[in-house]
């Protein structure tokens, strides 16, 4: 099976639309985390609108760790907890990790 065939839209429209993007029109604002383990890319992403700023990327094999530089990602960008989901590592966890570090956030398990 090909990739084109397994994509949610063709190569050529891919590339059409980030030849020519279109404007950013700002909206509706979220946060999305992924969560990685034992070394893998942990990334926090910010949607706004129709446009999407991967806010922060980075690797962490110590979970504390992590969950510590979310957080000052989170205040960095004064994210308020309901606008935050999160994927990878089981997002209980992490909201477990989050209140053992004197926060109050829950994710949206996505």
């Amino acid at each position: 099976m090909t990739h084109a065939r397994l994509s949610i839209i063709t190569p050529g429209l891919l590339r059409a639309n980030l030849e020519s993007a279109p404007a950013f029109l700002p909206g509706l604002s979220s946060a999305f985390c992924d969560f990685a383990a034992g070394g893998d890319e942990n990334v926090l992403a910010i949607k706004d609108g129709n446009g999407v700023l991967l806010a922060a990327c980075w690797r962490e094999t110590d979970t504390i760790q992590a969950v510590r530089q979310f957080i000052a990602e989170f205040k960095r960008f004064s994210l308020a907890p309901g606008s935050i989901s999160a994927i990878g590592m089981n997002p209980r966890l992490s909201s477990a990790h989050f209140r053992t570090s004197k926060k109050s956030l829950c994710f949206r398990p996505v």
